[in-house]
């Protein structure tokens, strides 16, 4: 799941700024979202890559 969106995020050719949000990253194995007020978000990818939260990180 995350390998998708990094091969994804490499094909954007420099549209995403580390100050622009939502943000993903990978933390402990997980896909997370973050959010510009600070909420962060466990996501996944469903069958037709799209994104599903799964819950909130704390």
């Amino acid at each position: 799941m995350f390998e998708y969106f990094k091969r994804k995020f490499v094909r954007l050719d420099g549209t995403i700024t580390i100050d622009s949000y939502p943000q993903y990253y990978e933390e402990d194995g997980r896909l997370i979202k973050e959010e510009a007020d600070g909420t962060k978000y466990i996501v996944k990818l469903d069958k037709n890559h799209r994104e599903v939260v799964i819950g909130e990180a704390k």
